[in-house]
């Protein structure tokens, strides 16, 4: 019933948020990627950013604690350059995200 509850408003004209919450932004900084991630009772939300115009490290990846209100960003990572971002969306295993950079791309390939 709940499911079916959450569809029907999921696709409605007219969708009513059943929970808000507003992060905190970085000035020049635009978010490109959001992935929800859920373990054991925990649920984080991963944000990807890059700032425009560059930098020494354009790009952030943040991990923000939705129990909190409001969310409470609880890690965070920076990087030159970036490749790719990947989620596991399985309760099992250890790894909740991988990211691929230049780096270590050219460490798999000098492997081979």
């Amino acid at each position: 019933m709940k499911a079916e509850k959450y569809r029907i408003n999921w696709s409605s004209r007219t969708p009513r948020p059943t929970r808000h919450g507003e992060l905190p932004t970085m000035p020049n900084f635009h978010v490109t990627s959001l992935n929800f991630c859920s373990r054991g009772g925990e649920h984080w939300l991963l944000s990807l950013s890059f700032v425009r115009g560059g930098g020494s490290h354009p790009y952030v990846l943040q991990c923000w604690d939705l129990k909190a209100n409001p969310p409470l960003r609880i890690g965070w990572r920076t990087f030159r350059s970036f490749f790719g971002l990947a989620s596991n969306k399985l309760s099992t295993g250890e790894a909740v995200v991988a990211v691929m950079t230049p780096e270590y791309v050219r460490s798999i390939m000098s492997n081979h």
